[in-house]
């Protein structure tokens, strides 16, 4: 026998003991069909280690099990919105938070008396009954109103599909939920796989990547009407008709139409009111607009300065708008300090500039503030008064109110009455020293008069002692 026999055979006994050390110590379930139970992870786990069916039959149930069971929070967009259209409960533009909740509080009533059959069931092979009365006394709140937060940062607008397929991950719900999209692209591009090898097919294959979830994503953009395909409608009228049904976030006005008009950028654009930011050609501009091609910076430039509140994106990173506005910033406080300062050196200047002018000041504008933040939260319904309720609520607070202020004067009382106690205590303890004053007093002056009497016999007979001397 050869060593790789030898080493198969010696795995195969080694998974043999554990199968039979797993049945002996495994308790017997109670009796119940599968129709009833429905298919577990544990009955597979348990089909598997009993060898009625294999490997592979496991993993794949395994997977379709994982796939049934899985909760609204883990499914796709493109799932919640499918099973939302069962119950007729999805609407065009709902937010995923949304769609969650709703989905959440459908399937939980759905399956509310299946749940309460299989509970009873159990019941009846000796689990709690607590179980049977919790399923059963279910209320499911409905929330019908969903508030999105108030966004009043830039709008962003992106135009580059590609570098938007990179980096929409890393963009904040809330900025991807207000964002509007504008591309050089068609819709059939993206959406629709041609088998074809023309110059169509040839355009479309740098979209073949795109996952599903990006392309569910631009769904959902569709549904808010916030996505223009530009090469299905290539005309700078329809662009500007699209952007001006939208709505201003900071202002919340309708958006201007575009500058198509050749003369605004000769006399307008390039001044202090309106300087250059993607490209610093005019003429690029009004040739791309007029030749009906879409040239980013071109396209990017036309939509700033048309509408100074709209952010077109080439390439995210959250401070896009933040960097704007101080540069913004600090070019004009550059010019006010040359104005005002005029013996002043520029490095000077400047100096004084970088004291002025900080990037946090504009904080406001990074759209890294929104990351985290839900696109969308219920609006709790308040529950209708009920005055019975209240007056009961009433009429308990006046109870405590009056055990409580009686409370207070009975121990208000009681500290007058030790306050009396411990004056008259005090008032007696002074009596009896100021008694016990007095007898020291007597006893001394009773002492001194002694001494005087003693003094003066002792005076007298000095006296007596003299004059029989002198006599003599």
């Amino acid at each position: 026998m050869s060593r790789r026999n030898k080493k198969k055979k010696g795995k195969e006994s080694g998974i043999s003991a554990k199968l039979d050390a797993v049945r002996k110590n495994r308790k017997p379930p109670p009796f119940l069909s599968e129709f009833d139970r429905g298919v577990t992870k544990k009955m597979l786990r348990q089909m598997w280690e009993d060898e009625i069916i294999g490997d592979f039959d496991y993993e794949t149930n395994l997977k379709m099990l994982a796939k049934s069971k899985k909760t609204p929070a883990d499914m796709s967009d493109a799932e919640l919105k499918k099973r939302l259209k069962k119950f007729n409960a999805w609407y065009p533009g709902q937010a995923r938070e949304e769609m969650v909740y709703m989905l959440t509080y459908w399937q939980k009533r759905d399956t509310q008396m299946a749940r309460l059959k299989e509970a009873c069931q159990m019941g009846s092979f000796g689990a709690p009954e607590e179980n049977i009365h919790k399923v059963r006394d279910e209320q499911f709140e409905k929330v019908n109103q969903f508030i999105r937060p108030k966004y009043e940062n830039a709008r962003a607008c992106f135009i580059n599909l590609v570098g938007f397929e990179k980096t929409w991950k890393e963009v904040p719900k809330v900025v991807l939920d207000n964002c509007i999209i504008v591309v050089n692209a068609k819709r059939e591009w993206v959406f629709f796989k041609k088998e074809t090898t023309n110059k169509e097919y040839r355009k479309q294959k740098r979209y073949d990547g795109f996952d599903d979830q990006f392309r569910e994503c631009l769904r959902t953009k569709e549904e808010q009407r916030r996505l223009y395909w530009f090469k299905d409608k290539p005309k700078f009228t329809a662009l500007s008709n699209f952007l001006s049904r939208q709505t201003d976030t900071q202002t919340g006005e309708k958006y201007k139409a575009l500058h198509l008009k050749e003369f605004w950028w000769a006399q307008s654009w390039g001044g202090v009111s309106h300087p250059p930011r993607f490209t610093k050609s005019k003429d690029k501009v009004v040739s791309n607009y007029k030749s009906g091609s879409f040239d980013e910076n071109s396209v990017a430039e036309l939509i700033h300065q048309s509408n100074p509140n709209l952010e077109p994106i080439i390439e995210y990173n959250d401070e896009h708008r933040q960097l704007f506005e101080f540069e913004k910033e600090t070019n004009r406080t550059r010019r006010d300090l040359k104005i005002t300062y005029k013996s002043k050196t520029d490095k000077a200047i400047e100096k004084l500039l970088a004291k002025r002018v900080k990037m946090k000041h504009f904080n406001s504008a990074n759209y890294g503030q929104w990351r985290g933040k839900p696109t969308a939260s219920p609006i709790q319904r308040t529950k209708a008064k009920n005055l019975d309720e209240e007056d009961d609520a009433l009429l308990e607070a006046a109870e405590k109110e009056f055990q409580e202020a009686a409370k207070k004067k009975k121990e208000e009382e009681l500290a007058a009455k030790k306050k009396k106690l411990e004056d008259e205590r005090k008032l007696k303890e002074e009596k009896e020293k100021a008694e016990a004053g007095e007898g020291n007093d007597s006893s001394k002056m009773e002492e001194e008069e002694e001494e005087e009497e003693k003094n003066g016999e002792e005076k007298a007979t000095k006296a007596k002692a003299s004059r029989k001397k002198k006599k003599k």
